[in-house]
C-alpha cells in the first residue's frame, strides 16, 4: 500500500515537522518523518485549528482550496455545513490552534475531527512545541 500524505508529526521529543510525504509502508513513513523532526522549529502561523499544516498540501496547490487560514474556515472539506466547526471555535476562543485553548480538550474535538484517531496527543504535544518556541 502506498501512502501519500501531509502531516505534523511529532518525534518523540516534543518537536514536529510539517512535511508531504510519499511511501510505501507505515515504518517506512515513520523512518523519514524521525529524518524530518530535527529539532525545526515551526512556523506557527502556518497550524491550522485541528494542528495540521495546509503548506505543501496538493489541493492547495493545485488550487482547489486556499487553505483553512487563507479562507477562515471556508473551505472545500467543509462545503456542506458552511464554515470548519474546529477553525471557528478556535477563533471563538481567539488561539491560533486548539492545543493552546483554556478548554482543551473538548469533548467535541475527537468527534469532528474523526481523521485522527489521536488528535488529543498530537495537540497535546503541538501545544507543548509552541509553548517552548514561545515562552
Amino acid at each position: 500500500t502506498e501512502y501519500e500524505f501531509d502531516v505534523w508529526s511529532s518525534g518523540g521529543d516534543g518537536t514536529f515537522a510539517c512535511a508531504g510525504i510519499s511511501v510505501r509502508h507505515k515504518k517506512d513513513a515513520e523512518l523519514k518523518m524521525e529524518k524530518k523532526n530535527e529539532l525545526k522549529p515551526i512556523d506557527f502561523t502556518t497550524v491550522t485549528a485541528c494542528g495540521e499544516c495546509c503548506t505543501g498540501c496538493t489541493k492547495k496547490i493545485n488550487g482547489m482550496c486556499r487553505g483553512c487560514i487563507e479562507a477562515d474556515g471556508y473551505v472545500p472539506e467543509w462545503a456542506g455545513s458552511g464554515r470548519c466547526k474546529i477553525h471557528e471555535c478556535a477563533r471563538n476562543h481567539y488561539v491560533q490552534f486548539c492545543g493552546i485553548c483554556d478548554e482543551f480538550p473538548c469533548e467535541k474535538l475527537p468527534l469532528i475531527v474523526c481523521w485522527n484517531p489521536n488528535i488529543i496527543e498530537h495537540l497535546y504535544n503541538l501545544a507543548a512545541q509552541y509553548h517552548k518556541q514561545t515562552d
